[in-house]
């Protein structure tokens, strides 16, 4: 499902594998519907999907996708990911555990291109 250019992704690891293009910035954001600070991210996102269209930006609940969650070891929430696909694998690039729109900005900017 997609809203505002932000994918809500219910797949596993392989999913997302065959879903993301190659070389581009991933930015995944693992939330919880319980989180508040989920819910503020989550209504940045449009905003930072405008100012960084060449960037694919996901969600997975992390209550509805355990499977990814766990392949990817999240254990707090909000959890953003940074990934760039290289031929077979999801390479992760950087993270961010908690709610840090500053910082997440600035990784946007440095992974960007």
């Amino acid at each position: 499902m997609t809203t505002e250019a932000v994918t809500v992704f219910t797949g596993n690891y392989n999913d997302m594998l065959a879903a993301v293009p190659e070389n581009k910035l991933i930015v995944i954001d693992f939330f919880a519907t319980w989180c508040g600070p989920c819910r503020r991210l989550g209504q940045q996102l449009p905003k930072l999907v405008q100012d960084f269209p060449n960037v694919q930006f996901y969600k997975v609940d992390i209550d509805a996708n355990a499977a990814l969650t766990d392949y990817y070891s999240v254990r707090s929430v909000p959890h953003i990911k940074f990934f760039r696909k290289e031929t077979d694998k999801l390479n992760e690039l950087y993270s961010i555990t908690g709610f840090d729109l500053n910082k997440l900005k600035s990784k946007l900017e440095q992974y960007k291109n």
